[in-house]
């Protein structure tokens, strides 16, 4: 069955867990609209999805692709960690060729983060988690970067790749500070500058709760549990933080446009120290991310703020 025309030039991305979606579900949502299928793969290798607390085990990931794609998908993104404890290059390697043997359109790689406040930020802390070294982690980074390029892969920010027409719309709407609504219990909106009451941008988190939420909207009233003013500095670093994780990097004519100031002048001194130290370059009017760069990318935010 093939999805409603009306969908046919916005994208659905709904995420799924390879252990709790089957051929009934996926018809139905193909069949709703959505268009899109972000998975959270984690691993191929059953050992490591117990490590990572994960429900699901390498079968479910395969079973769930091959299901989703008999009843239409043909947008389907994979997300992947790396640095998992006991993690050796070889086995990153597995899982980059089991996850490009399934040839999806995108693919999302994330260096594994422990959290403060979790069970594994305490087990590290008390030394029985330890996870490969960062000499080791960085070459499974590059890895990745290398074998996904070699098979036409395009790299359109630090942990995001897609095959040519299939980078991800809502994420590069957000890199690109486009405005977005959020509808349901806990969803983030963002408008940007030219409302009165704040110029450079407001964003704000509707309450978590679906009960309270549905009552609040039943009788018109606000949602919104947080709310954040940006002012124009914060903007600012906002437009730097999210222009940089971009490989297009930040355009100098755009910047000034928006901000009324120029980014090469301002942050002179920043930019001159980061071309000598190979982390940026300038090419046809935009500021990228160098190879090395990326590594540190880190360091190079911080330059700026």
């Amino acid at each position: 069955m093939s999805a409603p025309s009306s969908t046919s030039d916005v994208e659905i991305t709904l995420e799924v867990n390879p252990k709790t979606s089957d051929m009934q579900k996926l018809d139905a949502l193909y069949i709703t609209g959505v268009n899109r299928l972000s998975v959270g793969v984690q691993s191929f290798q059953d050992k490591f999805l117990q490590k990572l607390g994960r429900v699901h085990c390498s079968a479910d990931i395969f079973s769930l692709i091959n299901e989703a794609r008999s009843v239409g998908f043909s947008n389907i993104s994979l997300d992947l960690i790396f640095g998992i404890l006991d993690q050796t290059l070889d086995d990153w390697e597995r899982d980059l060729d089991s996850a490009l043997s399934l040839r999806p359109q995108h693919l999302s790689v994330y260096n594994l983060t422990i959290e403060p406040n979790t069970i594994f930020y305490e087990r590290q802390r008390q030394g029985s988690i330890v996870l490969p070294d960062e000499d080791v982690q960085v070459r499974m980074y590059l890895l990745a970067q290398e074998k996904l390029s070699e098979v036409g892969y395009e790299q359109y920010e630090i942990s995001n790749f897609a095959l040519p027409g299939f980078r991800c719309r809502h994420n590069e709407g957000y890199w690109t500070l486009q405005e977005y609504l959020g509808f349901g219990a806990g969803a983030h909106s963002y408008l940007k500058e030219g409302l009165p009451e704040c110029r450079w941008g407001i964003r704000w988190q509707n309450i978590p709760n679906p009960y309270e939420y549905i009552s609040l909207v039943t009788h018109n009233s606000s949602v919104a549990a947080e709310k954040e003013e940006l002012t124009r500095e914060e903007a600012i670093r906002e437009a730097i933080f999210l222009g940089l994780r971009r490989m297009d990097g930040i355009d100098f004519d755009d910047f000034k446009t928006r901000f009324g100031l120029s980014l090469e002048e301002t942050f002179q001194d920043v930019i001159l120290h980061l071309l000598k130290e190979d982390l940026v370059s300038i090419n046809g009017g935009r500021l990228r991310l160098t190879t090395q760069g990326i590594l540190l990318s880190n360091v190079v935010f911080l330059n700026f703020f």
